[in-house]
């Protein structure tokens, strides 16, 4: 058997004799955590927290195979309470709507902007900022709609910034595949005909382009990685921002 006590209310329960700490979540009524403790000898209702945690840690920490499977437990406990934390404070609509903010600001970037910020920055930076524009814009519409505080705007504005990622990766994924195929394709035709005097100087030509092609791939992947990072800043800065802005004006939605 054994006893879980709060940490904070110092209120326990006393475990029946079918009953494991496992079965039990780590959370109290109140919010507090709950320890489980083999029995109330050194327990004190007048223990301040801090004294309390330190001898969960004592009870975490030794070797015995009991104490080892509940703190496992207790982990995973804390991390499905997490997962729901986070589950309630997403907001279905209010992220649909971003989508929907994020795609009108994909459109408008291509017809307004595309052809003097390529010109400008290249393809490469500007499909970054584009993405980066969208998770903002997104991502403060989905925290000024459906967000009631900073912490949910920022939870709604990065998973919107992961349906974004997610799907702008495949997109890209499938843009690659095809193009991957017709390479294949030209070059194998290519190979066909080689004594054509063009198809064997395209050959080489692509030969001497491998290396070029290789740091190209590297490059692309710092990229990657950086918009990505950025992306979810940017997704969370948004919905952050649009909650801020929704309490500075006192809007009710």
């Amino acid at each position: 058997m054994g006893y879980l006590i709060c940490n904070d209310c110092k209120q326990y329960y006393e475990l029946q004799p079918d009953e494991k700490p496992e079965d039990f979540s780590n959370k109290c009524s109140c919010d507090g955590i709950l320890i489980y403790k083999e029995n109330l000898d050194f327990f004190n209702p007048n223990n301040t927290e801090d004294e309390i945690d330190n001898q969960t840690n004592k009870n975490r920490y030794n070797n015995t195979p009991n104490t080892s499977r509940y703190s496992f437990s207790g982990d995973l406990n804390g991390l499905k309470n997490l997962i729901n934390t986070i589950n309630d404070k997403i907001n279905p609509m209010g992220i649909a709507i971003g989508l929907v903010f994020s795609i009108i600001v994909l459109f408008v970037s291509s017809i307004i902007f595309s052809s003097f910020m390529v010109g400008l920055l290249g393809i490469t930076i500007y499909g970054i900022l584009t993405i980066l524009g969208m998770t903002l814009i997104g991502g403060f519409v989905t925290g000024f709609i459906g967000s009631n505080d900073i912490e949910e705007g920022g939870i709604n504005g990065g998973f919107l910034t992961l349906i974004l990622l997610i799907a702008v990766g495949l997109l890209l994924g499938l843009i690659i595949f095809v193009t991957m195929g017709i390479y294949a394709t030209v070059l194998h035709t290519l190979g066909s005909l080689g004594n054509i005097p063009g198809a064997t100087t395209a050959l080489k030509g692509s030969s001497g382009n491998s290396l070029n092609s290789i740091g190209n791939s590297i490059l692309n992947i710092f990229y990657a990685i950086i918009t990505i990072i950025l992306s979810f800043i940017f997704g969370i800065l948004g919905g952050s921002l649009g909650v801020i802005i929704k309490e500075r004006f006192g809007i009710q939605l």
